[in-house]
């Protein structure tokens, strides 16, 4: 087996870039075109109000019948809850899906990427990168004694 430090400098650049670079800005992006895809879907629906008009009315007294159904202090705790995310200042629920976006893309993503890098240098260090785990045998001719 050989040693290979040039291992531990590119899985450092690698998480670096990662996390740096790559994550925040497909957040961003991710981000970006959910904000258009609302925008198009609430102008789609916004149109054709006129049929949808009876099944909001539908929803409606559903979400009656069920507040109505609901104990006291169900009410008063939803209402509790309600005043505490109130309290929460608007900045942060602003910057919170990007904040949930980039932990759950750093989650998956790096270490799906660093284990990829341990394989290769893995593969590296027994000779046998690109042999699909066996190692290469190069086919040699036959000899012809005569």
């Amino acid at each position: 087996m050989k040693i290979l430090y040039s291992q531990v400098f590119t899985r450092i650049v690698i998480q670096w870039t990662l996390t740096l670079m790559i994550v925040p800005l497909v957040s961003q992006y991710v981000i970006h075109y959910s904000k258009i895809i609302y925008t198009i879907s609430h102008d789609f629906w916004k149109n054709i109000d006129d049929d949808i008009d009876p099944l909001q009315r539908l929803f409606y007294k559903l979400w009656s019948y069920f507040l109505h159904l609901t104990p006291e202090w169900m009410d008063d705790i939803g209402r509790s809850l309600w005043n505490a995310a109130d309290k929460i200042p608007k900045g942060i629920w602003k910057s919170m899906p990007m904040t949930i976006l980039t932990v759950g893309q750093t989650s998956v993503l790096l270490p799906f990427a660093l284990s990829r890098v341990e394989e290769f240098f893995r593969g590296l260090a027994y000779g046998n990168v690109g042999g699909g785990g066996r190692e290469r045998s190069i086919p040699r001719k036959k000899l012809k004694m005569n």
